[in-house]
C-alpha cells in the first residue's frame, strides 16, 4: 500500500467496532493518543 495525502470524511455513525480495529492500550497510551489527535485538529483548524 502506498502512502497518500488523500483525506476521507467518514460519518462517525458508520464506524463500528470489530476485533480487527479495536486495540487495547494502557491509560497513558490513550492520553498520549488523545493529545496527538487534539494537536492535529488544532493544526487543521488553523490551516483551514
Amino acid at each position: 500500500m502506498e502512502p497518500t495525502k488523500e483525506l476521507l470524511s467518514v460519518r462517525l455513525a458508520s464506524l463500528v467496532p470489530s476485533r480487527f480495529n479495536v486495540r487495547r492500550h494502557s491509560v497513558g497510551q490513550v492520553e498520549e493518543l488523545a493529545a496527538l489527535i487534539e494537536a492535529q485538529a488544532d493544526r487543521i483548524a488553523r490551516a483551514g
